[in-house]
């Protein structure tokens, strides 16, 4: 069993942690597989997570590795983590096609929360309840540039139909930010390690036609104000490199405290569905 613990590592931690609320997480000698037998499509929903940056070599003993903890006909894409902030040896995985995942890990508690300069004061942020609500968010999400193939409505129908179960459990909340009456922003919070003291952000999305007004600033800050009033004290979550999103966590007065990298591989046919939850 490898350890998953410390700062630097806290956005894998919570990873695996939702991971074992869907899925499965199983501990071998020297890395851990992560299967989520409901989303076989879900590029970070079934990956392998290692103890340190990739070395010469390892291209070929990963990929064999994968092959054989996710056997599929055929094998559509192959994803990777590891702890740390180290690159490692990657050219080989380069030359396979393979493209680096680099993302900032955020972290705040209840004292770092802050308003957000131009969050939009006209945006109500409530829970995601009805059933008209949780369709809707099928079109925030929706991404008429999704490169992955035709299976983007499938593909968040059943990310939809997974966040919904986790909340009917009382495992999470998902919270949407209405604008009019309509829905035009949602995001996850689940209660994922630690007694419910610790919480990963989750799929947070705006929908294309309602971006650049202040409503991702107005939902994130209430989400956190809410999930804080309910007793976590800390909150996770990984953004992009250098992304709007990044910008618009920290506006809000959530700090960077490490890297998450890993590597991903589609094939070029196209066809599998996308990453969208991470």
């Amino acid at each position: 069993m490898i350890a998953v613990a410390g700062a630097g590592s806290v956005a894998w931690q919570t990873d695996l942690a939702v991971s074992a609320l869907e899925g499965e997480v199983v501990h071998r000698d020297g890395y851990v597989v992560v299967k989520t037998p409901s989303r076989p499509n879900y590029f970070w929903g079934n990956y392998l997570l290692f103890p340190q940056a990739p070395e010469p070599g390892d291209e070929t003993r990963w990929v064999e590795l994968y092959r054989r903890e996710h056997p599929r006909t055929p094998q559509r894409f192959m994803s990777f983590g590891w702890l740390g902030d180290q690159l490692g040896a990657l050219e080989g995985f380069q030359q396979r096609g393979f493209v680096l995942d680099r993302s900032t890990v955020l972290s705040g508690g209840p004292g770092s929360v802050r308003e957000a300069p131009r969050a939009n004061p006209e945006v109500e942020v409530r829970p995601i309840s009805s059933d008209a609500d949780w369709r809707a968010t099928i079109d925030v999400h929706f991404d008429v540039d999704w490169p992955w193939g035709p299976g983007q409505r499938a593909f968040l129908r059943a990310s939809c139909v997974a966040q919904r179960r986790l909340v009917d459990a009382g495992l999470a909340s998902r919270f949407g930010a209405f604008l009019d009456g309509t829905l035009v922003g949602d995001l996850g919070v689940i209660w994922a390690t630690d007694g419910g003291k610790l919480g990963r952000f989750d799929n947070v999305g705006t929908h294309p036609a309602y971006r650049r007004r202040g409503i991702c600033r107005r939902l994130f800050h209430d989400a956190a104000v809410a999930a804080f009033e309910r007793g976590l004290e800390e909150l996770v979550l990984v953004a992009e490199e250098g992304s709007d999103a990044e910008r618009i966590y920290r506006a809000v007065g959530f700090a960077p405290v490490g890297k998450q990298l890993g590597l991903l591989w589609t094939d070029d046919a196209g066809g599998s569905a996308s990453e969208a939850d991470r």
